[in-house]
């Protein structure tokens, strides 16, 4: 049974089509409003539910957002002394952070709109989650068996690390600053947290779980598309186009490398 389970996600995630289809579902799937909406509010229903989505709360909170940051920073020290003990925790890790964020971050409670659950995100997340569940407890695939910290690798850390900082203002506020650092979004939102997990994997490369890997990639790629363009449509200010641009690129690098192993 877990042999075909393995096989069916390593066969769906080298696919194009499957790709292809879940692009499909994310541009075609409306989202869920209590409240009801009309067409013409699409946009504002989105960007309501983005800005109070359930898990920031966590962020809000300063403590468990505290915890997120400091148990990633633990884990990459543990990689030093235990490597096992630590890939094991990192897929834990994983999993706990990206089932959080599925459900927490689509679902938002709003004044205007009442419950809001934006199915299309929740869908791609949840695949994602559930990937994750399936290295965690079954694949186990991640060995982590040698970095690569050459120029070739090396060039996503400071993208990383800004992701992981994620300021939410361009302003020189040392107190804001600081909070980003050690208890902002990462860890609470796709967008930020991904960065840092891709360029974990990718500095181990080829010794992670390659499906897992791709598909992480994949949902990553396409928020980050969305975001970066929409301040050029005005749909969102131009800083958050700045700040997916680590998402961007890592989620772009990453699809690409696992490519170009299965072209091979």
């Amino acid at each position: 049974m877990q042999s075909k389970a393995r096989g069916l996600i390593d066969y769906l995630t080298e696919r194009r089509w499957f790709y292809f289809l879940l692009l499909i579902m994310f541009l075609t799937t409306p989202p869920f409003s209590s409240a009801g909406y009309s067409w013409f509010q699409l946009k504002d229903v989105i960007l309501s539910a983005l800005s109070n989505a359930v898990i920031y709360s966590l962020s809000d909170l300063f403590w468990p957002s505290l915890m997120i940051h400091v148990m990633i920073i633990l884990i990459l020290a543990m990689m030093i002394f235990n490597r096992q003990l630590a890939v094991k925790l990192f897929n834990w890790y994983a999993f706990i952070l990206y089932s959080m964020i599925a459900v927490g971050q689509n679902i938002a409670f709003t004044e205007k709109y009442g419950l809001v659950v934006l199915v299309g995100n929740l869908i791609l997340t949840s695949i994602t989650a559930i990937l994750w569940g399936w290295e965690t407890l079954s694949a186990k695939r991640n060995t982590f068996e040698k970095a690569n910290l050459s120029l070739s690798t090396m060039w996503l850390a400071p993208l990383a690390f800004f992701a992981f900082w994620d300021p939410q203002r361009p302003l020189a506020d040392p107190c804001l600053l600081i909070r980003c650092l050690i208890a902002g979004y990462y860890g609470t939102a796709y967008c930020m947290t991904t960065p840092l997990i891709l360029t974990i994997m990718i500095v181990f490369y080829p010794g992670v779980n390659r499906s897992v890997m791709r598909y992480t990639a994949f949902p990553g790629l396409l928020f980050a598309t969305i975001s970066v363009l929409a301040p050029k449509f005005s749909l969102a200010p131009f800083w958050s186009g700045v700040t997916h641009v680590p998402l961007l690129l890592t989620s772009l690098y990453a699809l690409l490398l696992s490519w170009r192993d299965i072209k091979s």
